[in-house]
């Protein structure tokens, strides 16, 4: 079952450029970065910058995006021969949240399966046709695609460079239970982010994007949550903790530098416990040495 409602806005179009800064895409560079995915490119900050000030992400040259794209339009070609022609699926937008993905697809029978196509830079490996091991940040973005259209699997097609030159893996990706619990955990996650970052700081359309943000930032940044009881008692917890353990973290440092002057660079050995230098020059202790009884004098 679809999550998703497919939009009439046409992908490159003025209109789907100004309304992507609106959502929060299900690609590395958005989802995967704002909840720091391993795989995922930029940091949430960057991502921020982009959606509220219209600041371009740094990391990616002109001539690495434009090798990326050259290399991903051919792939469709390379693997016509499976999957048939691709057809441009449009932006489909997530009916329960701010995600967003435009896709390509394949038709299978009575359904459309999307497929995205990524060059080299984004896969972490894999060992050939139908491995699981891609890059899970581009995982995940198939499974959103096909979470959001209804597919019942997704695919991932990419050129790496293997031994011999440019190889072509093809990952499929059925969308099984646990993955669609996955995913809409990630669905979850990235809406709550984009709400409690993002709105807040967002222009109205008549306002310049910078001025509004600076006034933004001057006014407090995210409206505080109110802390229950459950909390309250973590936060006593905690303090007491921390009471406790400063005292404790001092009279370490002083013992350890005492041992350590009695060593003299030597291993500092007792009955069942030794204080030796490990190979990095910091003494450790080992064994057990037995206590002194309460009341004498060491």
């Amino acid at each position: 079952m679809s999550t998703g409602t497919r939009s009439d806005l046409v992908v490159n179009s003025p209109e789907w450029l100004a309304a992507r800064r609106e959502r929060l895409g299900s690609s590395p560079s958005e989802v995967s970065c704002a909840l720091q995915i391993p795989g995922g490119f930029g940091s949430p900050a960057e991502l921020y910058a982009e959606k509220v000030l219209g600041r371009p992400r740094q990391g990616i040259t002109p001539l690495t995006a434009a090798i990326g794209h050259a290399v991903e339009s051919v792939i469709p070609e390379l693997v016509a021969d499976r999957f048939g022609e691709l057809e441009s699926g449009g932006w489909w937008l997530d009916d329960q949240t701010v995600l967003a993905s435009s896709m390509d697809w394949r038709q299978t029978g009575s359904t459309r399966d999307p497929v995205e196509t990524k060059s080299a830079y984004y896969m972490l490996g894999g060992k050939g046709y139908g491995s699981d091991s891609c890059n899970p940040a581009v995982s995940l973005q198939a499974m959103t695609q096909a979470r959001l259209c209804g597919a019942p699997a997704a695919h991932v097609v990419c050129v790496v460079l293997g031994g011999y030159g440019p190889e072509l893996r093809i990952y499929d990706l059925e969308l099984t239970s646990a993955r669609e619990r996955l995913v809409d955990g990630v669905r979850e996650a990235a809406d709550a982010w984009w709400h409690r970052h993002v709105v807040p700081k967002l222009p109205p359309p008549d306002a310049d994007p910078v001025l509004w943000a600076q006034s933004a930032m001057a006014r407090d940044e995210v409206e505080p949550v109110v802390a229950t009881d459950e909390h309250r008692l973590l936060a006593a917890e905690l303090q007491q903790l921390a009471a406790v353990l400063k005292p404790a973290q001092k009279r370490t440092k002083e013992i350890r530098r005492a041992l350590a002057a009695a060593a003299q660079g030597a291993p500092l050995e007792g009955d069942g416990w030794a204080f030796r230098p490990s190979s990095r020059g910091a003494y450790r202790l080992s064994g057990t040495p037995t206590p002194v009884p309460e009341g004498e004098t060491p």
